[in-house]
């Protein structure tokens, strides 16, 4: 959901690096571009 996904983007932005670099890493271990997941 749109919503959702716009609350979660501003939390993020609040985050310093390092914590959006662990959670890729925690999520996303290969770094794999998921653009086209998300169709």
């Amino acid at each position: 959901d749109i919503r959702s996904a716009l609350q979660r983007e501003k939390q993020l932005k609040k985050w310093e690096m390092g914590w959006k670099i662990e959670l890729i890493e925690k999520n996303n271990p290969q770094w794999k571009d998921l653009y086209e997941t998300l169709h």
